[in-house]
């Protein structure tokens, strides 16, 4: 028997899993979220299991459409019975795979089954471009998470964490630290950062399910080529 899509999912304050009724696509891209159709305003964060996310109150989103058969977490900051968007067509927004990108540095880690959110606000030192990345690393230098910075100089990094259900450990364990990096693709250097001001979490220490909002401050670098120039005047 179909579930109709207008079907209200009620919706507990705080995280909560919920199945995509939706026979068609919708997005989840910002500034619309249309996916939360009247619902924005209660929607902490929303994540799905590849560790793309969105942020409405900072009008920030990883994700583009949601599709049929896919479930999804959302945070509530209070109990509701959710309904999803209408479809428009005339809004619909395709994502595809952008083959002009420079070859990343980075290459995503494995994702498990369970993660932190990181919504990159700016850094203080570093002005974003095109292909360059953020990763964060556990204490052994192993990477746990990594994306790329959007046109606005902004960055949603998912870290992810120990998978139990494995023998070996592939992830973070709650309250263990880590560090960020950024690669700076015109220069090909890496990066080190430091937490700047922390507008929301614990700083850098991996908790399940946690949403951190923190400005980055990049290390200072030596120059890479020195010259005699004329006096002056």
């Amino acid at each position: 028997r179909t579930i109709p899509a207008q079907t209200p999912i009620p919706l507990e304050g705080g995280w909560n899993y919920v199945p995509y009724l939706p026979s068609y696509e919708l997005d989840a891209s910002s500034p619309d979220f249309a996916v939360l159709g009247d619902f924005t305003e209660f929607v902490i964060i929303a994540r799905d299991d590849h560790g793309g996310f969105m942020v409405p109150i900072e009008d920030f989103s990883t994700m583009g459409d949601w599709t049929p058969g896919e479930g999804y977490q959302i945070a509530v900051s209070e109990d509701i019975n959710f309904v999803y968007g209408l479809e428009d067509p005339e809004n619909a927004v395709f994502v595809g795979d952008d083959n002009s990108s420079p070859e990343a540095h980075w290459t995503a880690p494995r994702p498990t089954a369970n993660n932190m959110s990181v919504l990159i606000k700016s850094v203080a030192g570093f002005a974003p471009a095109e292909g360059d990345q953020v990763a964060a690393f556990d204490a052994d230098g192993v990477l746990v998470g990594v994306t790329t910075f959007i046109e606005d100089g902004r960055a949603g990094l998912t870290v992810w964490g120990d998978d139990s259900a494995t023998e070996y450990e592939d992830g973070l364990l709650n309250g263990e630290n880590f560090t960020v990096k950024i690669w700076d693709a015109d220069r090909s250097i890496e990066l080190n950062t430091e937490a700047g001001a922390i507008e929301m979490g614990n700083g850098l220490v991996f908790e399940t399910d946690a949403l951190l909002i923190l400005n980055l401050i990049a290390e200072a670098t030596a120059p890479v080529d020195y010259y005699l120039a004329q006096n002056f005047p």
